[in-house]
């Protein structure tokens, strides 16, 4: 079934990430093979007969582009991934709903809101599926701030720590006074990983929420003390 999914968060919580793991599935791409080009404003491939297109950042677009996307995703065949900041989103549908006359704007504004405090529950889009109007396709909006990034963060920390790069260390001529790879050894110790975990849950039940960028950001700095 063709439809319209539009991923949605904030900077930093991995929109760009999931639509460029997304090409790579489709084209048959390892995870980590890097791409030849930068992904395009729109990408256009074919899986089976079904056309699929991506857009990378509908936010970067002027209003009237947007509603040149929607137009398309929702009035040709195929399906669309779109990547959007949630304020465009929300203009965006607004606009495209009151150019058609195909649902009331407030009704629509209110369900979109709706979606995007939906947690995510793995496999089950039916709680985040929307129809703005009787002919359209079904619109798919996923909100990656529901998204909790605590056990993502940790495994980014122990990532980090067993990275093949580390063995270049060996026989280095300051080995043994480096700091960083004595910040790396003290972060190695037995059950480190977990507090980190259980700092980002406390940080994350009194509401301060931290994109993965943010995550990233401070364990990366952990590791070199901004050397």
């Amino acid at each position: 079934e063709d439809k319209v999914i539009i991923l949605t968060g904030h900077a930093g919580d991995g929109k760009s990430t999931v639509a460029l793991d997304v090409f790579k599935h489709l084209h048959g791409y390892a995870p980590n093979q890097p791409l030849q080009h930068k992904l395009k404003e729109r990408e256009v491939m074919r899986a089976g007969n079904r056309e699929i297109s991506i857009v990378k950042d509908m936010s970067e677009l002027s209003a009237e582009d947007r509603l040149k996307w929607l137009d398309d995703a929702f009035g040709k065949p195929g399906s669309w991934l779109i990547i959007s900041n949630t304020g465009p989103l929300l203009n965006s549908l607004s606009d495209f709903v009151k150019n058609h006359g195909i649902a009331d704007v407030a009704w629509v504004e209110n369900e979109v809101l709706k979606k995007l405090d939906t947690p995510y529950k793995e496999a089950d889009l039916t709680t985040h599926t929307l129809r703005l109007g009787d002919t359209t396709k079904p619109l798919v909006i996923l909100n990656m701030t529901r998204l909790n990034n605590v056990d993502s963060g940790a495994k980014v920390l122990e990532k980090i720590l067993l990275h093949p790069g580390w063995s270049e260390c060996q026989g280095c001529d300051v080995e043994d006074s480096c700091p960083l790879r004595k910040n790396r050894q003290a972060l190695q110790q037995r059950d480190v990983v977990d507090r980190v975990r259980w700092v980002y849950q406390r940080l994350t039940a009194y509401e301060q929420r931290l994109t993965l960028r943010h995550i990233v950001a401070h364990l990366a700095y952990s590791v070199t003390g901004g050397l």
